[in-house]
């Protein structure tokens, strides 16, 4: 089974986005039409932007996949089930228009009524032990150890 999720914009490695949790939408999509079915499933986003391949980022979701978008699900759902789902805006960027907000605030409705300064929250509240869970999946730390990639990382440091 292959699936397509055609994309006007800019498309991001699916395996990165299922990393960090906070891009799923195209293994659920995948998951959703693939069912039960215990065989691997290709999904690719499909640039209307890009040409041949180069239009195309993709995934197979396969067992292990499967697997790793369970335990981003799980983190997501116990977080909010315990109250414990903080505002994390990762890294700054401008939105279509060319004013400055955050990656995974771009799109939400409620972009321009939360605080200017949520890096500021999200630096004060990365410490505390109980978003250890999604810390370790919004903000891991990089491969040499070092804070995550988030807004101010170096004021954990």
């Amino acid at each position: 089974v292959v699936v397509f999720d055609y994309k006007t914009g800019q498309i991001e490695d699916p395996a990165d986005g299922l990393a960090r949790g906070n891009r799923l939408q195209l293994p659920v999509y995948a998951l959703a039409v693939a069912g039960d079915d215990s065989g691997g499933v290709q999904s690719y986003y499909w640039s209307t932007r890009g040409t041949g391949l180069d239009a195309l980022a993709g995934i197979d979701v396969d067992r292990a996949t499967r697997e790793e978008l369970v335990d981003r699900v799980s983190t997501i759902v116990d977080g909010i089930g315990a109250g414990v789902f903080p505002a994390f805006p990762d890294k700054p960027r401008q939105d279509g228009r060319g004013r400055e907000t955050w990656v995974n605030c771009c799109y939400c409705a409620y972009d321009r009524v939360c605080a200017p300064a949520r890096d500021d929250d999200w630096a004060r509240k990365r410490e505390d032990p109980v978003v250890v869970r999604f810390r370790g999946l919004a903000d891991p730390p990089d491969e040499d150890g070092e804070e995550g990639e988030g807004p101010r990382a170096e004021a954990g440091r």
